[in-house]
């Protein structure tokens, strides 16, 4: 699986969103996302309209942040970046 991919599966499931869920905040099918989190790949713009959907940052969702460690902490609390 690769970053992105497991770092979506991972903030979904720390906000407890099922894959239906989050696909219907995103405006796309369940499998799309399935195939995503699975490291199918995604464009820009699906990774940021689920980051969107996340309340996350793109930067946050790709882990290329510097406070990506800081704001897993926000995120396991429940809180917003």
């Amino acid at each position: 699986m690769d970053m992105i991919a497991e770092t979506i599966k991972e903030i979904r499931e720390k906000r407890e969103l099922t894959q239906q869920e989050l696909a219907n905040k995103v405006g796309c099918k369940k499998l799309r996302i399935l195939e995503i989190e699975n490291g199918k790949g995604a464009s820009i713009k699906i990774i940021m309209k689920i980051a969107e959907a996340l309340e996350c940052s793109i930067m946050f969702v790709s882990k290329k942040s510097r406070y990506y460690k800081s704001m897993t902490k926000k995120i396991e609390s429940g809180k917003k970046d």
